[in-house]
């Protein structure tokens, strides 16, 4: 993917498969879901794809602007049923 892309793709499986992910990402799912669902790809390739990039987003708790086509609705239906659940199986897909 590096030659292919010019950078690493999946660099955030690294931090995924680490034990304290998945309490991380619970305690900061709206940082998390504002940098999946971005409408700017170059935060996804700055902050979400390099390894390490992940966690230094979530730690630090920013959150992008919600991109037009999520509702604020949809966005807390999201996050609601990922948290019910937890993120310990979804990491562990």
């Amino acid at each position: 993917m590096l030659q292919f892309f010019g950078y690493i793709t999946f660099g955030y499986w690294r931090y995924f498969i680490t034990a304290p992910a998945a309490h991380m990402i619970e305690s900061k799912d709206d940082s998390l879901m504002s940098l999946i669902y971005t409408d700017d790809p170059a935060l996804q390739k700055n902050h979400f794809c390099p390894p390490g990039k992940v966690e230094e987003w979530l730690r630090s708790g920013t959150i992008a602007p919600r991109p037009k086509w999520i509702s604020a609705q949809e966005a807390a239906v999201h996050s609601k049923v990922m948290l019910k659940g937890g993120y310990s199986g979804p990491l562990n897909w």
